[in-house]
């Protein structure tokens, strides 16, 4: 056992996940990676399986930005033999963006590990312009929603792995084979490995943008907030449709107001078959509650920022989530002020 072309690592060709790294080189039969990893004030080690091909790319993930890292690579043979390269390699992995292209002010005001999960801590950061919806011009609303990021965090807080995005990035799944499942801002849905490629892609077909080429197409006008992997391996995700509705309220604080017929967004969620995107099952609210009941925050302009015009944000669904222990699925709806 030995190396036919020794180790070299260079910088994630996807500039989407800058602060990863790809490990490659060829061996002279199947093998396991074991690569340990110092930057000069921690240690750690990371372990790849015959079926991660090193002549392919191994990800090097969880590096720090702007430090230098040193990386000493070990094969192991199905024998159980092993056999370390010659030298060490260096790597200096890039500093974060300068400017608003990150938010370069981030602090933990109380890091308890005993109490935390274990690994990384994964964050959806958004730009979001100062007061309410309707007072948005196009550039600052642009600003806000046409840019969104992932970070990692380890477990001293620190940023080792972020992810660019051109649209606000929602709420986010870590899928069972270590992919990242998530919503944008404009409807889509991506899967995405840890090196940001795109693995599948799901588009709202009746969004108010039209169907994205390219997408899986989805029998709904809207995709949003916070999808999950099912225990079949499905996904359940949030929906959104707009209906004519007689009788809604104009003045969300005087319910005296005189009402007229307005365009309504409500939510739903849905399993979808993550191959075909074919939705298998679905719930409604227009199906279950009172379309004119009204919260605060219905008569903002959300979703006409989203591209339904003068709609109102009746349900504004934040969270779904699977329980097995009944086959059941918790629905918050956050403009009704209601768990479902």
């Amino acid at each position: 056992m030995r190396f036919l072309q020794p180790p070299a690592i260079v910088q994630n060709p996807n500039p989407r996940v800058p602060l990863a790294a790809v490990l490659s080189f060829r061996p002279s039969e199947p093998v396991r990676t074991r690569v340990e990893i110092a930057d000069g004030q921690r240690r750690r080690t990371l372990e790849f399986d015959e079926r991660q091909a090193p002549e392919k790319g191994l990800p090097i993930l969880g590096l720090r930005p702007g430090r230098e890292h040193e990386l000493r690579v070990t094969i192991i043979g199905r024998s159980g033999e092993e056999k370390a390269a010659g030298q060490a390699l260096r790597y200096r992995a890039p500093a974060l963006p300068p400017g608003c292209g990150f938010p370069h002010d981030m602090r933990i005001l109380r890091n308890v590990r005993e109490r935390r999960e274990p690994g990384t801590l994964l964050l959806s950061i958004h730009r979001i312009p100062t007061g309410r919806y309707q007072d948005w011009t196009q550039a600052r609303a642009d600003f806000g929603f046409a840019w969104g990021i992932i970070v990692a965090l380890d477990e001293q807080g620190e940023v080792v792995w972020h992810y660019v995005s051109d649209s606000f990035v929602e709420g986010i799944d870590r899928l069972r084979n270590g992919n990242l499942l998530f919503h944008q801002w404009d409807f889509h849905s991506l899967d995405i490995d840890m090196l940001g490629n795109t693995v599948n892609h799901w588009c709202a077909a009746r969004r108010p943008q039209g169907p994205a080429p390219g997408a899986i197409q989805v029998d709904t006008a809207g995709l949003h907030h916070q999808p999950e992997e099912l225990p079949n391996g499905n996904f359940l995700i949030f929906t959104a449709e707009a209906r004519d509705i007689n009788g809604c309220h104009t003045d969300q604080f005087n319910l005296n107001a005189p009402r007229r017929k307005a365009a309504v967004v409500g939510d739903g969620v849905a399993e979808m078959d993550r191959r075909t995107g074919e939705l298998l099952w679905r719930w409604s609210a227009f199906d279950h509650l009172d379309p004119t009941r009204i919260g605060y925050g219905a008569t903002d302009h959300y979703w006409a920022l989203r591209g339904f015009a003068e709609a109102l944000d009746w349900t504004h669904g934040n969270g779904a989530s699977y329980d097995a222990r009944d086959d059941s699925v918790v629905i918050s709806l956050r403009h009704q002020d209601a768990l479902i």
